[in-house]
């Protein structure tokens, strides 16, 4: 309930570890819950949103109640970055480097 109602959530790197289907619910409860509230939720994700399960990028993508920005910078834990590929070829499905935040 903490979470579901807190004035402002986090979820940092969102999708980089597999979750069970329990936990996938779980967190769908809580960005649904906070979606239907209009509760301010900040995500990070360190690959496309695409990559995600399309119940979470449903409410990720609704422009009524959300704002996505794209942000390009180098990991800084210092593993080599990939490079983005020529801007006529399309873009890998795994972000690299960037780093996607709805919210």
């Amino acid at each position: 309930e903490v979470v579901r109602t807190a004035p402002l959530l986090i979820l940092d790197d969102l999708g980089v570890h597999s979750a069970t289907p329990w936990a996938q619910e779980k967190l769908f409860q809580i960005l649904n819950y906070r979606y239907n509230a209009k509760l301010p939720t900040v995500v990070t994700v360190g690959c496309a949103l695409d990559d995600l399960p399309e119940a979470w990028v449903s409410r990720m993508y609704d422009t009524k109640v959300s704002m996505i920005f794209e942000i390009e910078a180098p990991d800084y834990r210092g593993r080599p970055r990939r490079q983005a590929p020529p801007p006529d070829q399309p873009r890998p499905r795994s972000g690299g480097g960037r780093r996607r935040t709805a919210r």
